[in-house]
């Protein structure tokens, strides 16, 4: 059953809409990269990561902020977190999201008491207070940040629910669970950090002694260009010459013409 939601989850692809698809495997080495991390670290292809697929820089961005805010081991549980997505989802009504991470969070088997207040918290928007420390800050925030932008995409690109539109309403349930146990081995086990900032760097970046060098994304203005600037309104810029002194003529002789 496991395989065939799998397979299920891999045809959803084809629901992608409004742009270009790409097959797996394809679209040069950065698309076939990101799409393998994907797979090995998220459990699956996920249709909202690959759906960036027809502009790499930005499949690589989605995948970063997922992965870096979801799925890499931290402070905090992937259950709270997952938590996080859902909350945010339905906030955002976004069925898909909510199916997906709903399912995943139910076969974490998480405390109730451990997740309902971040869930809240990401449904009503957050508070005054907030349901966890500040050192748990930049996973949770940068996990529901995540899914603001991704749910977006997902009510734009694709369908209200990631299992097929055929699929009979007496057996979704059942779908539903073994979702959550397809995506449960991946979600437990510890993703090491930083892993996708790899396909973050620019494809002309060199490496020194002192490790990468990236092309600065603005040119470096000149040492001339930089003086003329700060020079003051009305004086002379040190980089052109001070107007000529009118000539003064001496006692007793006529003023020569330029």
């Amino acid at each position: 059953m496991g395989t065939l939601i799998r397979l299920a989850l891999r045809r959803t692809l084809g629901q992608i809409r409004h742009v270009s698809r790409v097959r797996p495997g394809r679209g040069g080495d950065l698309v076939v990269g990101v799409h393998r991390q994907v797979e090995a670290d998220f459990g699956l292809l996920a249709p909202p990561i690959a759906l960036h697929t027809a502009a790499p820089p930005a499949l690589a961005a989605a995948w970063a902020m997922l992965r870096e805010s979801l799925v890499a081991r931290g402070r905090v549980a992937r259950s709270a977190k997952e938590s996080v997505a859902a909350g945010v989802s339905e906030r955002n009504r976004c069925p898909y999201c909510v199916e997906v991470h709903s399912a995943t969070l139910a076969a974490l088997d998480a405390e109730p008491s451990e997740v309902d207040p971040l869930a809240e918290w990401a449904r009503t928007g957050g508070g005054a207070v907030a349901p966890f420390p500040c050192t748990d800050a930049p996973e949770v925030v940068g996990t529901a940040v995540t899914f603001h932008y991704l749910n977006r995409m997902v009510s734009v690109f694709l369908g209200d629910s990631p299992l097929p539109p055929a699929m009979p309403a007496s057996a979704r349930d059942t779908a539903r669970q073994v979702l959550g146990k397809v995506m449960r081995p991946h979600a437990v086990r510890e993703h090491r950090p930083g892993r996708s900032l790899e396909f973050l760097s620019p494809p002309n970046a060199r490496t020194t002694s002192t490790g990468p060098r990236r092309t600065p994304c603005w040119p470096r203005r000149s040492p001339a260009r930089t003086r003329r600037s700060t020079a003051s309104p009305g004086e002379p810029s040190p980089t052109t010459s001070a107007p000529p002194s009118p000539r003064r003529s001496t006692p007793g002789t006529a003023p020569r013409s330029a």
